[in-house]
């Protein structure tokens, strides 16, 4: 998942609020998706004096109003239930369930509004895993926090890591994605390392381990028991757990443990995967998803029931098909019971395989960028710096302040 969440300016409450952000974005402050990793501009400074005060005590200065201003996104990810953002300058908030010290604030309960991460600089990328937290920096390193059963922390322990530490078996990373308890990395070599348990068939590791086989990776997507890599050209390759529906795209219902071929997908230029199976995303913005990633509505899909004689009728995919309703995709997102991409003029549609109804617009996003999606929950990056989320939010995923679950997105204030 990335899952896929994670920064947001939020809606200003009054209009002197509204007007610094506005100006503190037209000064050039925000990292568009064209950017390379780490190039944002530093956050400007609003020209517009304060207003004359009466008395000491009541005087505001520019750079205090700056400081209150929420700061601008340039990345998000997702994980179960907690998120986080990279900002433009270079550092991370988190927000949401904190039960394993996801959040990097130490052994703190849970936040229901966004708090920075202390200790960190320098970060170009974000990824979440179901209950962790991994950063890239510019220096091409890892650092991780939270969860570490698996080792998904990377530092060679397997105990619960409450901030930031170094992920001693990665280097020379381009591009990292994060899974249901594994943490896996692109290097600029082309190689694939993972750390913590990747796939349900292979042993956990504490330090990154190189993925045989692959020597020519430009992404890697991690799901849930189960990872894919995008390679030069656009072929993609899954190994890992397929649960008898498909999930890793090969046309079999089997698990394997090396790298094998998604047929029927070429030139692709993204993949995302969860537990559920996974999406492509080819020319002109279309998807071919397989597994459970789909509708189940395409032709080419199968049925099975689950859950006992009295459960439910699933669709499922073992070969990618083309998912109905989706052209101009820029970005895809599967999460945990959500499925998400973001269109190129802005809006963002969802579904779930599990009700089989096609893919629909979500409420409050005309102009969304980057998505990430969670466990039932997806956060978005407006084109503003803003980020907004939306969907289950128990644990204050959500970051607006409270636990209710929301159907239209709500903006999330970045400190």
């Amino acid at each position: 998942m990335r899952p896929v969440c994670d920064h947001a300016v939020v809606r200003a409450a009054t209009l002197g609020a509204l007007g610094l952000v506005l100006a503190l974005v037209g000064c050039g402050c925000g990292a568009s998706t064209s950017d390379p990793p780490g190039s944002a501009t530093p956050a400007g400074r609003a020209t517009t004096p304060a207003p004359r005060a009466t008395s000491p005590s009541q005087r505001t200065t520019t750079s205090e109003v700056a400081l209150a201003a929420p700061r601008v996104v340039a990345d998000v990810a997702a994980g179960c239930r907690h998120a986080c953002a990279r900002t433009a300058d270079g550092g991370v908030a988190c927000w949401g369930d904190n039960q394993f010290a996801q959040l990097g604030r130490g052994s703190a309960g849970g936040r229901h509004t966004a708090a920075r991460v202390s200790g960190l600089s320098g970060v170009v990328e974000v990824a979440a895993t179901c209950f962790s937290t991994c950063v890239r920096l510019e220096d091409g390193t890892v650092r991780c926090w939270g969860h570490n059963a698996s080792g998904e922390a990377g530092d060679g322990s397997e105990v619960v890591r409450p901030s930031p530490v170094v992920a001693t078996g990665l280097s020379d990373v381009v591009m990292i994605d994060g899974g249901d308890e594994a943490i896996c990395a692109v290097t600029r070599a082309g190689r694939v390392y993972c750390q913590g348990r990747a796939t349900s068939n292979a042993p956990r590791t504490s330090l990154g381990t190189a993925v045989t086989g692959i020597d020519d990776a430009t992404q890697v997507a991690v799901g849930e028991g189960n990872v894919c890599a995008l390679r030069r050209g656009g072929t993609i390759v899954c190994w890992g757990s397929d649960a008898d529906s498909g999930e890793l795209g090969d046309g079999a219902t089997e698990p394997r443990t090396a790298p094998t071929a998604v047929v029927d997908v070429a030139h692709a230029s993204e993949v995302s995967i969860s537990g559920a199976g996974g999406c492509a995303r080819v020319a002109r913005g279309e998807l071919r998803c397989w597994g459970f990633a789909s509708t189940g509505r395409e032709p080419g899909c199968a049925s099975r029931m689950i859950d006992g004689p009295s459960g439910v009728i699933q669709e499922y995919c073992p070969r990618p098909v083309r998912l109905e309703g989706v052209v101009g995709a820029r970005q895809v997102a599967l999460g945990t019971g959500v499925q998400a991409a973001v269109l190129e003029e802005g809006r963002v549609l969802t579904w779930n395989a599990y009700d089989a109804r096609p893919p629909t617009p979500a409420g409050g996003v005309e102009d969304a960028l980057l998505l990430a999606a969670g466990s039932n929950f997806v956060c978005v990056r407006r084109r503003s710096g803003a980020v907004a989320c939306w969907g289950s939010n128990e644990s204050g995923q959500l970051g607006d302040g409270t636990t209710q679950p929301r159907q239209d997105a709500r903006d999330v204030v970045i400190p």
